[in-house]
């Protein structure tokens, strides 16, 4: 795991991809509830890394977004921080880029990203959910034999 001004790196350094590609996926202020469902599914796929953005704003959420295949932002609990980010990413990438997560619905979030294109999940979220959304974002399922936990802790510069 690597981190920075709040921000969490976690990579697989066993998954390697025959185009070099990075295959990155970011949550944007993650609950635990969320965090362990997306680590828990996306395990199963061929993901670089899994960024996730705690507290920060401007560029930095900006860079994580669009580095990502997917960019996942979690409502649940720091509304505004999050309704910024979905603000801001909204206009920056395509719809299915984005989703929106959330274990509370909150005044004006359904219509927000309805009207946006954007995918809404309601947490906790099932499995065949969490697989759907991976592959339409284009992350391919691992050999069965080589499917390793996210793994290595270290610091990012």
């Amino acid at each position: 795991m690597i981190s920075r001004n709040d921000i969490t790196l976690e990579k697989d350094s066993d998954v390697s991809l025959n185009d070099n590609v990075s295959r990155e996926l970011a949550l944007f202020y993650p609950t635990e509830s969320l965090h362990d469902q997306v680590a828990g599914q996306i395990s199963l796929y061929q993901c670089t890394a899994m960024v996730t953005v705690s507290s920060v704003q401007g560029r930095a959420i900006r860079k994580a977004a669009t580095s990502a295949v997917l960019s996942i932002i979690d409502v649940t609990e720091q509304v505004s921080q999050a309704m910024s980010a979905l603000d801001e990413l909204a206009g920056i990438l395509d719809p299915g880029q984005l989703a929106v997560y959330t274990e509370r619905m909150h005044e004006g979030l359904e219509r927000f990203v309805r009207v946006r294109g954007i995918l809404l999940l309601l947490g906790p979220v099932e499995a065949a959910q969490w697989q759907a959304l991976f592959r339409q974002a284009g992350f391919e399922l691992q050999e069965q034999e080589s499917r390793p936990a996210l793994g290595p802790a270290g610091t990012l510069d």
